[in-house]
């Protein structure tokens, strides 16, 4: 990414989610589209960070269910 991190739009919408809501995790492919991680589950609250001369947002999870139905 670029420049900081600021709690608007997905981060914003990330961070206003129930704690027990399943987060499908997908990262995106240059070539090949998005890739599915996992199901994960937040943590705990946000937190900020200084990482590169830019600041980033933390969102703490875990790997919520190994099933998946989509």
């Amino acid at each position: 990414g670029q420049g900081d991190q600021v709690l608007w739009r997905d981060n914003k919408k990330l961070n206003d989610a129930p704690m027990d809501t399943p987060l499908y995790v997908f990262v995106r492919r240059e070539k090949t589209g998005y890739r599915f991680v996992g199901i994960f589950k937040k943590t705990g609250a946000v937190r900020e960070q200084e990482s590169d001369g830019r600041r980033v947002l933390i969102f703490p999870m875990k790997r919520g269910s190994s099933h998946c139905i989509l």
